[in-house]
Order: structure tokens, then C-alpha cells, then sequence
């Protein structure tokens, strides 16, 4: 937990690296908009998608169910990318900001050598320079400075928590935490389950992430229990009710 006002942070086996999931995709809105800013990219160029690219891959996403061809602006794909977690979108967003280093560079020069871009979703093509991966400090942490307006502009800042106001998946904070007071990116593949975002109440706002990784002793809907209840107690300590 990282109350962006005031100051201070709560940490319990935050440091410790996992499976990134979904959560990655944090990391690489955050660097689309960055470039954006800067010019390298457009969030108004339209792509064409033939449906017969390798960047289309099974998994969450609905652009993999839709008829082609399709244009899509990069404004779009984004959108896809966090509120729906499109797997298939990510993928072309990686090809839009030059692949995994970028992200990776642009991570490190924000001091976030613990957030790792190292595959496409599915990685469709084999070209994997190893696992996504990311710890609860470095994805609390980024959120924390992105609120603070310490990563992107005003408008790019607005436009990164919009987007994640936005989220359609509600099987982990989603489930305890009133949608109108929640901003935030899911994840979670074979053995972990993982929520991260903000808890806004009024002028407050906590940055939060809750990952977990378990074998098969436990299930899916056990770990998003436990992501869960982190939602719930933080947002109880704010003064909130979560809803379930």
C-alpha cells in the first residue's frame, strides 16, 4: 500500500519478484504514453489488423473473437489492453513502442529495474527474452509516481487513470471496492493472481498491489480471495465499505 497523500507506504513481502501476468501492462501504457508526449508515437494512428498475425493469440481479449480486417487506432488497442486485458492488443502496442526494450529502458530510467518486459502475450512468435516479470513495490511505486504527476504529463496522467477507472474485470478488488472508487489493472495466469491500482476516496488516493503465487494446493478463486480481502482491509483502514 502506498498512500499517495499523505506520504508512507505499507509493505509485506512487497520485494519479492513473480510472474508479472497481466500487471505488465502497466508498464507498457506507461511507456505508449511517454512516447506520445515525446512524438515517437501516435495514440490517433489507425492499424490495420488482418487477423492472420501472430500478434493475435488466445487467452483474455475480445479483438481475437472479432471479424477482420479491423482498424483500430492505438487509442483503442489501449483501451482493449487495460480495461479488458486484450492480449492481442498488448501485442501490437508492443511492436508500436519498438518491442521490450524500450519498456525495459524506460522502467530502469524511472529507477524500476524490477518491472520486466521479456515476452508478448502468449509469446506468439518464440522470440522471448525471458519471463514477464515485476515485484508489488515496483508496481505500487510507479503508480505512486504517476499520480504524483512525476512520470507524465497532467493530461497523459489523467488519461493513464481513466483508463484503468474503466476496468471490466472485477474478480479481485473489483469484487470488494465501489467501481467509483477504483482504478485498476488485473492479472493472473497458472499460479498467480494479482490486482493493482487506486483506492480514490474524495481527495485521497492509495496506490495498492496484491500479488500472490501458489501451487496446486490452492485454486484460482482462493488467491483472488486473498486479493481480495487486501482491498477490502486497506479500504476499511480509508474509512470506505467494501461491497462484498
Amino acid at each position: 500500500m502506498n498512500p499517495i497523500n499523505p506520504q508512507g507506504s505499507v509493505d509485506v513481502g512487497s520485494g519479492e519478484q513473480q510472474s508479472a501476468a497481466s500487471v505488465i501492462k502497466l508498464p507498457i501504457l506507461a511507456t505508449l504514453l511517454h512516447q506520445a508526449e515525446q512524438g515517437r508515437v501516435s495514440l490517433d494512428k489507425t492499424i490495420t489488423i488482418n487477423g492472420d498475425e501472430p500478434n493475435i493469440v488466445d487467452g483474455s481479449g475480445e479483438l481475437k473473437d472479432r471479424d477482420f480486417p479491423q482498424k483500430l487506432t492505438v487509442r483503442e488497442l489501449a483501451r482493449l489492453m487495460i480495461q479488458v486485458s486484450d492480449n492481442s492488443a498488448t501485442n501490437f502496442l508492443i511492436d508500436e513502442v519498438g518491442g521490450f526494450a524500450p519498456v525495459n529502458d524506460y522502467m530502469e530510467s524511472l529507477g524500476f529495474r524490477d518491472l520486466h518486459l521479456g515476452s508478448k502475450m502468449m509469446d506468439p512468435d518464440g522470440s522471448s527474452d525471458g519471463p514477464n516479470s515485476i515485484s508489488a513495490a515496483g508496481i505500487t511505486n510507479l503508480l505512486t509516481q504517476v499520480k504524483r504527476g512525476l512520470v507524465l504529463t497532467p493530461a497523459s496522467t489523467s488519461y493513464f487513470v481513466d483508463l484503468m477507472r474503466g476496468q471490466q474485470v472485477d474478480t479481485k478488488f473489483g469484487a470488494v471496492i465501489p467501481r467509483e472508487n477504483l482504478a485498476n489493472k488485473t492479472g493472473e495466469v497458472e499460479g498467480a493472481s494479482h490486482d493493482s491500482g487506486y483506492i480514490l476516496l474524495g481527495n485521497r488516493s492509495v496506490a495498492l498491489t496484491a500479488t500472490t503465487s501458489f501451487d496446486e494446493g490452492r485454486s484460482q478463486s482462493d488467491a483472488d480471495g486473498y486479493v481480495q480481502r487486501a482491498g477490502a482491509l486497506v479500504l476499511e483502514s480509508l474509512g470506505g465499505t467494501p461491497t462484498g
